[in-house]
């Protein structure tokens, strides 16, 4: 059984799961945690990683030893070597982690780690850019408490952020995995994801999936869409920072309280995930015409996936 790897497009160096407080009951504990995997179960299942698992196969069975991690709580794009020719871009930064207390923000690019330079590396055995896999190293060669530096570009600026390395306490996990329902009839897939991280220093911001071909997408708070291979309209709502847009443009439609929509013909190739986003378009800000020019819908990422 071979198992399929996940989207490559992202790579998070964070915790799956944050550790459950010591004052919680035993049961507490045990029913947060149960809240938890059933989420991360579903998030791994819309992204293909169960597409492999037969009803004929056995279990498969995945065990973790105790051990210290490092929760550096940054998202980064690790696709190819291109992406990171630069360096590692951040597209996302966990709040309270280690990163975020360091100051890396979302839209930096990571130059070097220590004394380790992270661009133009090139791609690992799996096609990603293998900065990341140096990233990761030197973060495991770390002891606890040893100071972690990390050289940033942001825009024209180079910033030298440092401070001492921190370890979490990681319990021993066993996981079984057996075959589910199986794949849902009618053939070949695709999906399509508001999962918000897109790359602010693109001025793409996270945006709404309100019909697909003129029919409600789905529920509220929904980040996953599965669509049938072919050419669809998407109608889709900005969520646009508003401390990014002038208080003329606010005032002049009352984008305080609800968002601007549009749509965006998109042809959805079979066993791809498309990453939908809200474009900002800063240059006609004070000038967005009948047609709200200021904002377009955007796919701004593919990656390969499998539906479940």
């Amino acid at each position: 059984m071979s198992m399929p790897r996940l989207p490559s497009c992202l790579l998070v160096l964070a915790a799956t799961f944050a550790t459950a407080p010591a004052a919680l009951a035993d049961g507490d504990v045990a029913a947060q945690l149960r809240d938890e995997l059933g989420t991360l179960r579903l998030q791994l299942a819309e992204r293909g990683l169960f597409a492999d698992l037969g009803a004929t196969d056995a279990p498969l069975t995945v065990e973790l030893p105790a051990d210290r991690g490092v929760d550096l709580g940054l998202v980064v794009d690790s696709t190819d070597a291109a992406h990171a020719r630069d360096g590692l871009h951040v597209l996302a930064v966990a709040p309270g982690s280690l990163g975020a207390r360091m100051g890396v923000q979302a839209g930096d690019v990571l130059a070097r780690v220590n004394t380790a330079p992270l661009a133009g590396l090139g791609t690992d055995a799996d096609g990603r850019a293998a900065a990341a896999a140096r990233l990761r190293q030197a973060l495991d060669a770390l002891p606890d408490g040893a100071p972690l530096a990390l050289d940033v570009r942001r825009g024209a600026r180079t910033l030298a952020l440092s401070a001492p390395l921190q370890r979490v306490d990681l319990p021993a996990m066993r996981v079984e995995l057996s075959a589910g329902a199986g794949p849902a009839a009618g053939g070949s897939c695709a999906r399509i994801t508001t999962f918000d991280v897109a790359p602010r220093n693109r001025h793409i911001y996270s945006a709404a999936l309100l019909l697909i071909d003129g029919r409600n997408a789905g529920v509220s708070g929904q980040e996953s869409y599965r669509v049938d291979p072919g050419r669809h309209v998407l109608t889709v709502g900005e969520r646009i920072d508003r401390r990014q847009l002038p208080s003329t443009l606010i005032a002049r439609a009352g984008r305080d309280s609800r968002v601007s929509t549009k749509t965006l013909e998109v042809d959805i190739r079979p066993g791809t995930l498309y990453y939908l986003g809200a474009q900002l378009h800063i240059e006609r800000l004070s000038n967005p015409g009948p047609d709200e020019a200021w904002w377009q819908p955007v796919i701004w990422l593919t990656a390969p996936a499998r539906c479940p």
